[in-house]
């Protein structure tokens, strides 16, 4: 450099202004790395919470199909699987282990065995660094050999999770063991004394969104993450929610054969198949679907059709997707007839003008039995799309219970990334089309860095509230089961409002406290019975900004004591999520039974009496009388039927319910 020119250059630098000497471009480019950074690490932790979720369901899947190595190698190097006191540890012990224990010593389930282990209600928290997790779960199973013996199982899991080589895995998988007993005495506690389950999470940190980073976090070396690459995994993690949410009110509108919500739900060239049955385009859907049975429930009809265990894959380009769940079925007529229903999925969805559709919904009936004899005793050939009283083709029948055959999976090991071996001795139908994989589309504002990573922000807000709004919606469940009043008080947001079965709605936290403590006690649950109250199948809908949910589940209560037996109850809840002062909390709860029975008749007997055997004395809650009256019927008004309250519209079509739920402000 001249030194006249430098010495030009140096009076320039003296003369700019101050903020300029401050903040130097280097500088500048280093605050923008560390937003960036920041949100790649949140968008990480949300991401580790839904690859949880999916490990945890393709455990469910890989056993009922008995592929033990696959099942095993969802652990750890040192992973350990709990089995009461004793523990199996490692991959390759593990796969031994299932195999001796469940597959008798062989690959795949064998012909006349029905195997599923169903899990749902989680809550998952992540540690602080995001590096390790938890999880609760509650789990029924159903074990049978036909024409030898069928049994019922179920239990709380509280397992451990790790991030090995990049990949979740099981660091512990521990099922605690509630209850148990063959299908024709009924279930009973495993433990005379029905010890609590011990919590690995507080109020404080199951409310923790996913997306919290830890005080003194900095961004790590290196380069991070493009724009692109951010939009691209945040927008796949909600559209996987869609699929959820469009999947899960599938369920509920085939409960109350709601077919032109049904319909509504496919693409215009959907296609919806089951055991041999077909239909394409919504006209000859909906006229398969009438074909079934006429639209509505009659009164004393059931017709529940629960949705577990979702592994949902969307393509890079979020422009199909599939989904494998289990599908069971309580079906019947009070004082008629009843019937057990098991089914796997495989499912194609499309999006098409910015909304998820089914394009191709294939249904494969596992097991059909009836209520009285079970699963045992009976094996009827299903044919969910066959016209009424129309018998099952016999090269159907014969691929179903005590038949063993399972379509392949659609998803590929969320450890190895590979799709599985299966045994020789299966018989696999046809997998469904994979999820396509071209090119994602460019960002909508390729200009404005500022303004994309702030829509990433909403977008992941949005994406994380799913989590939450469901981890306190099933915390509760678990919470009221121990009789835990005052977790349950701290649970609910400041003016939050709970509804007190057959009393009346209390607003506000410490309302909500005293008026479960007045009606039942505070000292905790002292009897060895627990009445266990399930939440599964959430339909939950995100405000704009991620700061608020409203979530619609599926009550699956089940009752165990020391006497053989059990008990059931099903209903409906619908919840408000807000976040408050950093954390998840409940902001509303809406409960609406629907039947309540016991195991040796469940719906197929209508026992007026039943609905309102938990009526309290109206004495029980005088001098502290609720804020409001119920929103809905104050029983359950089986075998009557009321409009099931929604909160969501068809998510294709808009349709409202019948009873479109507003919220309710006090």
């Amino acid at each position: 450099m001249k030194p006249m020119t430098a010495m030009l250059l140096g009076l320039a630098l003296l003369a700019a202004p101050p903020l300029l000497l401050a903040a130097p471009p280097a500088q500048a480019a280093d605050v923008a790395h560390e937003q960036v950074a920041r949100v790649a690490e949140q968008l990480r932790r949300a991401e580790a919470v839904r690859e949880i979720k999916r490990l945890q369901h393709s455990y469910v899947h890989y056993l009922q199909l008995g592929l033990w190595d696959e099942a095993a190698s969802l652990f750890a190097r040192d992973g350990a699987l709990g089995e009461g006191r004793a523990r199996v540890m490692g991959p390759q012990a593990i796969a031994a282990h299932l195999r001796k224990t469940i597959g008798q010593g062989q690959d795949g389930i064998a012909q006349g065995r029905l195997h599923v282990d169903m899990i749902f209600s989680p809550v998952v928290t992540l540690s602080v660094d995001g590096t390790r997790g938890k999880g609760r779960w509650h789990s029924l199973g159903i074990d049978a050999h036909y024409g030898e013996r069928a049994d019922w199982s179920g239990a709380i899991q509280e397992n451990v999770y790790v991030l090995e080589d990049g990949k979740w895995k099981f660091a512990m998988l521990h099922p605690y063991p509630l209850f148990a007993g063959s299908y024709e005495a009924g279930w009973k506690n495993v433990d005379p004394v029905l010890r609590a389950v011990p919590f690995h999470f507080s109020v404080d940190s199951l409310g923790i969104p996913s997306t919290r980073l830890q005080d003194g976090w900095t961004a790590p070396a290196g380069p991070a993450p493009s724009l692109a690459d951010l939009e691209r995994r945040v927008a796949r993690l909600n559209d996987a929610s869609q699929i959820e949410n469009l999947q899960n009110a599938y369920g509920y509108y085939v409960d109350r054969r709601l077919w032109d919500d049904v319909t509504d739900l496919f693409a215009p060239d959907g296609v919806m198949e089951a055991a041999g049955d077909r239909a394409q385009g919504r006209k000859a859907i909906r006229a398969a679907l009438e074909a079934v049975a006429p639209a509505g429930l009659r009164s004393g009809e059931l017709n529940d059709r629960l949705q577990f265990d979702m592994v949902i894959t969307v393509a890079p380009d979020g422009a199909s997707a599939t989904a494998r769940g289990i599908e069971l079925g309580m079906v019947g007529k009070a004082n008629a007839w009843g019937a057990w229903t098991l089914a796997t999925f495989e499912n194609l969805y499309v999006k098409r003008d910015g909304k998820w559709m089914l394009a191709h919904m294939r249904l494969y009936p596992r097991a059909r039995t009836d209520y009285a004899q079970g699963w045992a005793k009976s094996a009827i050939p299903d044919a969910p799309l066959g016209r009424a009283g129309r018998a099952v083709p016999a090269r159907q029948a014969a691929l179903q219970y005590p038949g063993t055959a399972f379509p392949a999976l659609s998803f590929a090991n969320p450890v190895t990334d590979k799709a599985p071996a299966y045994p020789a001795s299966m018989t696999i139908l046809p997998a469904p089309v994979p999820a396509s994989a071209t090119a994602p589309a460019p960002p909508a504002n390729p200009s404005d860095p500022a303004a994309r990573l702030a829509e990433i922000e909403r977008q992941l807000a949005i994406a994380s509230a799913y989590d939450g709004a469901e981890n306190v919606s099933t915390a509760y469940g678990y919470y009221i089961d121990e009789f835990l009043w005052r977790p349950i008080g701290d649970l609910f947001s400041k003016q939050g409002w709970k509804e007190l079965s057959y009393v009346g709605t209390y607003v506000g936290n410490e309302r909500v406290f005293q008026s479960l403590a007045r009606r039942y006690g505070n000292g905790g649950r002292f009897v060895p019975s627990m009445a266990i109250h399930q939440k599964m199948q959430p339909v939950t809908t995100v405000a704009a900004d991620g700061k608020s949910a409203r979530i619609h589940l599926r009550l699956f209560q089940l009752g165990t004591s020391n006497d053989p037996g059990g008990a059931q109850i099903g209903g409906h809840y619908e919840n408000g999520a807000v976040l408050e002062d950093g954390l998840w909390k409940i902001s509303a709860m809406d409960l609406d039974y629907v039947w309540t029975g016991d195991l040796a008749t469940g719906w197929t007997k209508a026992d007026p009496a039943s609905n309102t055997r938990f009526v309290p004395d109206p004495d029980v809650m005088k001098g502290y009388p609720p804020d409001g009256p119920l929103r809905g019927p104050s029983t359950a008004p089986w075998p009557d039927l009321l409009p099931v309250a929604l909160h969501f519209r068809n998510p294709v079509s808009g349709r409202a319910p019948e009873l479109l739920l507003p919220p309710r402000h006090f």
